[in-house]
């Protein structure tokens, strides 16, 4: 379709159906024109032209002439749960030449690339607590995608209020890590850079491999995301996946706090302990789990981050405690011990080294009395409020949403308003926990995520079963009581550190038990944890 026919179709089309809702705004516009008025789907990419309307300081008017970006684009759905239950979509797309091939241009002052995301806030009736938390990152030194609040337009249909932002990739301005060649295959061009996730992942994911510590009974899956699966070499895959094998059964080995070769050898403790407080600060209930990033430069050690995907974080999410002010979501388990996706127990063997806990609470102090303070983040969602006025209001006449729940909020605000003062209060609450719990992170996490233990099956027969994942090396005692609180036998064992361990107690034992209910005290290192009720049958 050559320009004036898609100025003339735009045009066409702009008066009809939710095109009235957007004529001025003091945010950028982004028009999306797709070839024939195609429909936009998860794949393939459908073609389209994108023009990108903003002066500085001044009104954009939907009639302007395109100043920022007007050329070819190939865009498609994006996110998994979003594009199923949400009416409002998010996309992914790529600016191109007229030969349709990568085209790095600058949008909205973010550095050149041709790799680029419309955002769609919903459920996140805030619309700003991505753009929120990735500012934050970025002021503690730690790259996050770069945003630009904008309004969409799509084939002449007003869409909303959309946060135009950086895709996560290897670049100069993005993850600054070395490029890594196909040649690069030994030595130490071998060691960079990577960039790697855990997340949910198919039967049709490529370069996935899991871990070998299993966390709460669930396996971790990691995936390289740089290379692309089309580039990466055999022996570069090895590669990363070894390193991180090494850290893993460093983390829970004997040499665990070894100087040389210790977990201090393969991580970058600085990278963890931020990510760390922003997933708490949020208390992202994906953190740790899903849509974890981490990257790995050449000759250099593990980073965890960028951070990504915040829209159920700051309590707007009403499963597993999400909601809560208080807890650590590290101990996911705790919450949802049925997910089918667990934080990997490294992070509570980190805790356990008392250098690390304690650089976690000096970080967080400092924190606090600049960066992180009230007054500081208080003003910084202030003002992202207030960017949006005028553009709020638009979004919720395209998306009435306000005052309806919608998967998964706790809190259902009435107004724009209600939605900001709400996130406020749940931060300032949020905030006033952490300073009382942060110089007991070590105690909090090794007192509940100490181990994971289950007894099989329940009732019993003829045989009992025990599994356990221990993050630290810790003596496990089992006493099992009849109904009249007579001791039957004592058990002990200390389970290694991280791995799945099982043992099943001795058949004849089993076999001597009569029939009826027995009470089973489970203690670590001496100290009473709990008492499990078993049926004998």
């Amino acid at each position: 379709m050559n320009r004036l026919l898609i100025v003339l179709f735009s045009f066409l089309i702009i008066n009809d159906g939710f095109g009235q809702i957007l004529q001025t705004t003091h945010l950028p516009i982004v028009k999306i024109i797709t070839n024939g008025g195609a429909p936009i789907i998860d794949e393939p990419r459908t073609n389209a032209q994108m023009q990108i309307i903003h002066e500085e300081g001044a009104v954009n008017d939907i009639d302007d002439v395109p100043n920022v970006y007007d050329g070819n684009i190939a865009i498609e759905i994006r996110g998994q749960t979003s594009q199923f239950l949400f009416d409002k979509k998010s996309y992914r797309l790529e600016t191109q030449d007229e030969m349709g091939e990568n085209l790095n241009v600058e949008l909205l002052g973010m550095p050149k690339e041709n790799d680029w995301i419309l955002q769609g806030p919903y459920s996140d009736k805030t619309l700003i607590r991505n753009v929120l938390i990735y500012e934050l990152s970025r002021r503690l030194g730690q790259y996050a995608a770069r945003t630009q609040l904008c309004e969409l337009v799509i084939n002449g249909e007003y869409m909303g209020v959309y946060a135009l932002m950086e895709k996560l990739k290897r670049d100069k301005n993005r993850v600054d890590i070395s490029k890594l060649d196909e040649d690069d295959i030994q030595g130490d061009s071998l060691t960079g850079g990577f960039i790697f996730r855990i997340d949910k992942f198919g039967a049709a994911d490529e370069n996935v491999w899991s871990s070998k510590f299993d966390a709460h009974f669930q396996s971790i899956l990691y995936q390289v995301v740089y290379p692309k699966p089309e580039n990466i070499q055999p022996e570069q895959f090895e590669y990363i996946k070894t390193f991180v094998d090494s850290f893993e059964t460093v983390t829970f080995g004997p040499d665990f706090l070894d100087k040389e070769n210790g977990f201090k050898k393969y991580i970058d403790e600085d990278s963890f302990i931020d990510f760390f407080l922003l997933n708490e600060l949020a208390r992202n209930p994906d953190g740790y789990r899903i849509s974890t990033y981490f990257h790995k430069n050449k000759n250099e050690k593990i980073k965890a981050g960028p951070i990504w995907d915040f829209n159920l974080g700051f309590g707007n999410v009403n499963f597993c405690a999400g909601s809560s002010h208080e807890g650590w979501i590290l101990n996911y388990h705790q919450y949802c011990p049925n997910d089918n996706w667990q934080v990997p127990q490294w992070w509570n063997r980190l805790f356990s080294e008392a250098d690390f806990y304690q650089k976690v609470t000096a970080r967080w102090t400092d924190l606090r009395a600049d960066i992180l303070s009230n007054e500081n983040i208080f003003q910084t969602i202030d003002s992202l409020s207030a960017h949006l006025d005028g553009a709020h209001q638009r979004n919720f006449e395209r998306w009435p949403v306000l005052g309806e729940p919608v998967w998964p909020n706790d809190f259902v605000g009435n107004t724009y308003s209600a939605e900001i003062n709400e996130l406020k209060r749940w931060l300032s609450n949020r905030l006033w926990w952490m300073d009382g719990h942060i110089e007991n992170t070590s105690q909090d996490l090794s007192v509940s995520s100490i181990a994971s233990l289950k007894l099989f099956p329940n009732p019993i027969l003829d045989e009992l079963n025990l599994e356990a994942i221990m993050t630290r090396p810790v003596e496990i005692s089992l006493q099992l009581f009849d109904a009249t609180g007579r001791k039957v036998f004592d058990w002990k064992v200390t389970p290694p550190p991280g791995q799945i361990f099982q043992q099943k107690v001795e058949p004849q034992i089993i076999a001597q038990l009569p029939t009826g209910i027995y009470f089973l005290r489970i203690s670590r290192n001496g100290k009473f944890w709990e008492t499990r009720k078993i049926l004998k049958l």
